[in-house]
């Protein structure tokens, strides 16, 4: 038997998540702002940087008496990790499945396709364990049509570019002006600034190249390891080389990173130039590039490359 859900639980309130939205996060229909992407109807997808949080946004907009979009109460959010853990199963979701299914992602997180006057629909709902390990849901829950689920699977690989972004340009940059405000500068090293931008951006590579092979052998998922293979050559935490493993887990292991103490290493490390980190020198900083070359780096440290 098909179960009937009702689209209008929620609220049509405004909501504001996203600093750079200021009061009003209004818009309109072409004037559509950065990371925004329109799923249809008057669905949006939205990556946000608020309160030094990257989230991703799955939401209803609502139109005000000057027709401007905002965005409402009704739809959920997901951590860059919870987000990058639903695109990898992405493909297993079927809108147009004749029966309900249901998919837990992180135990945090339940997909449904359920049927609103028998159209399947796609339901977002958010959920935390409770200590008797039954769900409490939170309050919100985003409903796609077939159609605004077909082009949230198109535009999804758009919408992990933009978490990159935010997560590199914003609040990467914002968490190491950040950082390197707390602590009393040492005397000024008196060393050319070409060559402190050099020492300091090889160090950041290195320090990030580190916590991404810790975090792709934290989420990685190894078969052999789940069988308790006794033949190491049918584990592939052993026989996967580097390369596949970026291809595999990387987006989702640099979103497991914990940027803050990456950055109070990265101070610690290069205490005696903390006068150079100001805001100017800072921006400079290709943060996309500096995350490449990292990754690069991790794919040369395979012990078992062929060169």
């Amino acid at each position: 038997m098909k179960r009937m859900f009702n689209p209008n639980n929620g609220s049509n309130k405004r909501v504001c998540f996203s600093e750079d939205t200021k009061p009003d996060s209004s818009f309109s229909d072409d004037s559509i702002p950065p990371h925004h992407f329109h799923l249809g109807q008057d669905v949006y997808a939205a990556v946000t940087y608020f309160a030094t949080m990257v989230q991703v946004h799955l939401r209803l907009y609502k139109r005000d008496g000057n027709n401007r979009l905002f965005p409402t109460k009704r739809g959920v959010c997901f951590s860059p990790m919870l987000w990058q853990s639903f695109v990898n199963q992405i493909e297993q979701i079927n809108s147009s499945s004749s029966v309900e299914e249901t998919i837990l992602i992180k135990d945090s997180l339940m997909i449904s396709t359920v049927f609103i006057e028998n159209i399947p629909n796609i339901i977002f709902q958010r959920y935390f364990k409770k200590k008797d390990y039954s769900k409490k849901f939170v309050p919100g829950t985003c409903v796609l049509s077939e159609n605004n689920w077909l082009e949230l699977q198109r535009v999804h690989k758009n919408i992990t570019e933009s978490v990159m972004r935010l997560t590199f340009d914003r609040m990467l940059r914002n968490l190491l002006l950040s950082e390197a405000s707390k602590i009393m500068p040492s005397a000024v090293v008196n060393t050319n600034a070409s060559e402190v931008e050099l020492v300091l951006t090889t160090s950041l590579i290195k320090l990030l190249c580190d916590y991404l092979g810790n975090s792709i052998a934290d989420v990685f998922d190894c078969y052999g390891c789940a069988q308790q293979y006794s033949n190491q050559l049918g584990h592939e935490c052993i026989t996967m080389d580097y390369e596949t493993r970026i291809r595999f887990y990387g987006d989702l292991a640099l979103f497991t990173i914990d940027f803050e103490q990456l950055i109070k290493d990265f101070i610690q490390r290069n205490i005696q130039m903390l006068n150079y980190l100001n805001s100017t020198f800072v921006n400079k900083w290709d943060m996309l590039s500096i995350f490449d070359n990292a990754k690069k780096m991790y794919i040369a440290s395979d012990p078992n490359r062929l060169y």
